[in-house]
């Protein structure tokens, strides 16, 4: 009999009898742990990208609703920053007018000669001025900057108030997150499973011999293991397979079972994984021993393995074997031995985000300048 457990075909059972099954089995692929690598995206990833489009469509919201308000509420909120307000005979407003000091400056006061006075231009300030105020709030909130400029009526502080909370909120969240996001390390997988594998250029290493390779030669071209027969070199030596698979020079397709035993091999001698196994598998196979044609020993070995498959003798005896492969079955950043020193390409992202929040500050700044030397405000 064979001295290890082998897979059901049917060209194995023209040449020899099998006993009972002891197990099924399915088969993955084995691959070279990859390494960690800076996270360029790590400032954006804290939030979805559904839920940055909420955030710039609720941001986007409050900015049109707030400076609609403040236009709709124009008389009275006029009449609050001003003390007093004179009709001077139809000719505009007085030059005799205080503005409140603790709310917001006041524009440029209207010039009253009669050459000057032009009601359509005192609209377009107005609304200038709201819009920037808007536009202000709405901004330095969301990016948790300070505001000298506070709503005063019940309806603006209200939607102000509203969006005070929610900006701290979503700040606290981010900035929470951000440094955790930046540390984290990007773990690339080659392929997570054979479909996965097929679409790669990785070449491959088949055991000689073994039900996957026959069935590989027998595969259509337009098939899954088709596509993957131009790359699969068939190779005896099972170490060999095995170091070239750790070293990432060619990946490896066998048995759920077998890898997992080889992982914890693995692990036992250099105290972290240097391979994974894809978590998707392909096909299913029965496994069990193979015996010479009409052997006496068949009716023997049956009746012992059915005792201790019936027991749960066979699944004790190997997890007992393969408990260290958990430790290679998770996610290849949380494992510890992958942990690596900042490096400057993780702070690109942050570093990019700060040079386009420069740009913008210099772009308004030289608009300001240019409007102000125009005379326009």
């Amino acid at each position: 009999m064979t001295l290890s457990p082998m897979g059901f075909s049917l060209w194995r059972w023209q040449r020899a009898d099998f006993s009972m099954s002891i197990l099924t089995d399915e088969y993955r692929g084995l691959y070279k742990m990859p390494t960690p690598e800076a996270n360029m995206e790590g400032f954006i990833q804290i939030y979805t990208p559904l839920v940055w489009l909420i955030i710039l469509l609720i941001t986007a919201s409050i900015f049109t609703v707030l400076f609609f308000t403040l236009r709709q509420h124009y008389p009275s909120h006029l009449s609050g920053h001003w003390s007093d307000v004179k009709d001077n005979k139809g000719e505009g407003p007085s030059v005799d007018k205080q503005w409140n000091t603790s709310t917001v400056p006041p524009p440029p006061p209207p010039d009253t000669s009669p050459s000057n006075i032009n009601i359509t231009n005192q609209g377009r300030l107005t609304n200038l001025h709201y819009l920037s105020k808007s536009f202000e709030w709405t901004i330095c909130c969301i990016l948790n900057q300070s505001v000298w400029w506070t709503p005063r009526e019940g309806r603006v502080r209200l939607l102000g108030g509203l969006w005070l909370m929610v900006s701290l909120v979503l700040c606290t969240v981010y900035r929470s997150n951000l440094k955790a996001m930046l540390i984290l390390p990007k773990v690339k997988i080659p392929f997570n499973s054979i479909e996965q594998l097929a679409q790669t250029n990785i070449p491959i290493y088949l055991v000689q011999g073994t039900v996957l390779t026959h069935n590989v030669k027998q595969a259509t071209p337009d098939s899954l293991l088709g596509q993957l027969r131009p790359r699969i070199v068939e190779q005896e030596d099972t170490s060999y397979v095995i170091r070239s698979a750790m070293e990432g020079k060619r990946a490896s397709i066998t048995m759920k079972n077998g890898l997992e035993a080889i992982l914890a091999n693995n692990f036992n001698r250099y105290g972290y994984c240097k391979m994974y196994m894809t978590k998707e598998g392909y096909g299913y196979t029965i496994v069990g021993f193979a015996f010479p044609k009409n052997s006496t020993l068949l009716p023997k070995v049956n009746k012992i393995l059915s005792g201790l498959r019936d027991f749960g003798i066979i699944q004790h005896l190997h997890r007992n074997v393969v408990i260290n492969a958990s430790e290679c079955l998770k996610p290849p950043s949380t494992n510890a031995a992958n942990l690596r020193p900042l490096e400057p390409k993780d702070f690109y992202g942050v570093f990019s985000l700060y040079i386009g929040g420069v740009s913008v500050a210099m772009m308004v700044l030289f608009v300001e300048l240019a409007v102000v030397s125009t005379g326009n405000i």
